[in-house]
């Protein structure tokens, strides 16, 4: 079901919303999005079984007030409706006309991770990819999940292991900080030289990064930067000195660095999910739940890689040819 961009924003959603086309009208549809004239329901169906002709009634009332201009979403980790609610027959007829699909938690799970990177606010992204990561928790069944309930069924044997693993837990921050610093003079290393600074301050407001500048560039650099104190979530891209937001006019630069990147205050372009550039989608790791970030940096490897990114990115902000700041004014003669 295709709907205009425009009229996006004048979407109506509704919770629980009642079959009001039908004489069964106590029924109650999950979710119903009304947008441009059309209607998408939503079936939520993690463990609850389905009613006598329930998603056969939910079709009727989507037909009766939208007609062929609807669809309706059966959420389910099954293939497709009990019998009981819906005939395997009608379902099939509805589905090819178009008028139903089936969609799973594990899909559900993949596509809200996606949406998470698309997030423009720094909270609403942490909040969407959470959700993302509790789908996948409680509905997938791959190798992750299995592999965590053998170590937590471990952990459980005795005290000791209890213990243990709070000792451990309380004990990743700082190894974090370490492996940070390692960080640092990976890159040092990898990006001879250039200027490579490391903030790790401890003011509250000050996220931890790493900085790359070329000597010859002084006012823009490249910046991996931690947007969390426990050094879970990723930002990078291009900063400036300037404290002011970069107009739109550098749409080339954007769409060489990767779409989606935003502009800022002080940062010409960020981004925190994958760029679709070799040079830059390996900066853009899962640091908050996966180890292999840090393995890497463990390993020695990292610091290559971020000096790659700053020499891509810094080498674009040339070609892009964007102003030199002015100079600031001279303090007055006392």
């Amino acid at each position: 079901m295709s709907v205009p961009d425009a009229d996006l924003d004048h979407a109506i959603v509704e919770t629980e919303a009642l079959t009001d086309r039908l004489a069964a009208y106590r029924r109650r549809i999950d979710i119903l999005v009304r947008v441009g004239g059309r209607a998408l329901a939503i079936e939520n169906k993690p463990w609850a079984g389905d009613q006598t002709a329930q998603v056969n009634d939910y079709l009727a009332q989507l037909q009766a007030s939208h007609p062929d201009r609807h669809k309706l979403i059966y959420l389910s980790q099954k293939e497709k409706p009990n019998p009981l609610s819906i005939s395997d027959v009608a379902w099939e007829a509805a589905r090819i006309s178009g008028r139903c699909d089936t969609t799973n938690f594990t899909d559900l799970a993949t596509w809200v991770g996606e949406c998470a990177k698309l997030a423009q606010a720094e909270g609403v992204r942490r909040f969407v990819d959470d959700f993302s990561k509790l789908l996948r928790q409680v509905f997938a069944k791959d190798v992750d999940v299995t592999e965590a309930a053998a170590i937590a069924k471990d952990l459980l044997r005795d005290t000791e292991s209890i213990t243990a693993a709070f000792a451990v837990a309380a004990a990743l921050p700082t190894a974090k900080t370490i492996l940070f610093h390692r960080l640092v003079e990976q890159t040092r290393v990898a990006a001879s030289g250039w200027v490579v600074q490391e903030d790790l301050s401890d003011l509250s407001w000050r996220w931890p990064g790493v900085d790359v500048r070329r000597a010859d560039l002084p006012e823009f650099w490249f910046r991996l930067e931690f947007t969390s104190r426990d050094l879970r979530w990723v930002q990078y891209g291009i900063k400036t000195i300037r404290l002011t937001t970069i107009a739109d006019d550098h749409a080339s630069l954007k769409l060489r660095l990767g779409a989606f990147g935003r502009s800022w205050e002080d940062w010409v372009w960020a981004r925190h999910e994958p760029s679709h550039t070799d040079e830059l989608w390996k900066i853009a790791r899962d640091w908050d739940s996966a180890p292999s970030a840090w393995v890497a940096v463990q390993e020695g490897r990292f610091g290559g890689d971020v000096a790659k990114a700053a020499e891509f990115c810094l080498a674009e902000v040339v070609a892009e040819g964007l102003p030199t700041p002015p100079a600031p004014a001279p303090l007055p003669a006392a």
